[in-house]
This record gives structure tokens, C-alpha cells and sequence, in this order.
């Protein structure tokens, strides 16, 4: 890789960005409330679709789960791959049954 173009702004000519500057994956934070469809699979939770900003998303695989709490009511979380292949991570809130897209991966 010889680098790449920085043409975020577009009045100034584009320079190139040296490739040991250039973050090939990132996660972005985005903590929104989601709508979810789980099913039930041998007693566990599976995510299966969510709706984000008016887009239903299919999830392709749940890659990882594990749970913290929050006081005294557990918080699961979800890394997810969806049908687009985007990781995502999930979490759902035991205490006030909420659904949130905590984060994305973006390449």
C-alpha cells in the first residue's frame, strides 16, 4: 500500500496519508435504542433481526456473548456479523427490557 488520499476536504488539494496512519478497522460507538427479534435456543436468547434507524437488519451469526451487571440486574451483550458482514455488538438491559446497538466495526 503506497497510501491513500485524504479528500476530506475537497477546496484543498488531496494528500496522500503515509499507510502506517491509516486505520484499516475502527468501531464506532453508537448506543441507540434498537427493536430485536430473539428466539429461544436451548434456554438462550439469539438475536436475530433488529431494526436501526428505520433498516432491519438480519444477523447472519452471533460470533460471541457475555454478560456484566448493571446493580443488581444483568446487562447481556451480543458480538454480532450481519447479513452485510458488519460486526456489531448488542446489549440488552435486564433491568428496563431495552435493546441498544452499542457498537459497529466500519473498514
Amino acid at each position: 500500500m503506497k497510501g491513500v488520499r485524504n479528500t476530506a476536504n475537497q477546496s484543498e488539494s488531496p494528500k496522500l496519508i503515509p499507510p502506517h496512519r491509516v486505520a484499516l478497522n475502527m468501531d464506532q460507538d453508537i448506543n441507540q435504542p434498537i427493536d430485536v427479534i430473539v428466539v429461544f435456543q436451548k434456554g438462550r436468547m439469539v438475536p436475530v433481526r433488529f431494526r436501526w434507524d428505520g433498516k432491519v437488519v438480519r444477523i447472519a451469526r452471533v460470533t460471541g456473548r457475555w454478560k456484566t451487571n448493571q446493580g443488581t440486574f444483568e446487562v447481556k451483550h451480543f458480538a454480532v456479523i450481519d447479513q452485510d458482514s458488519q460486526f456489531c455488538q448488542l446489549s440488552y438491559k435486564e433491568r428496563t427490557a431495552e435493546w441498544f446497538l452499542d457498537k459497529i466495526w466500519l473498514e
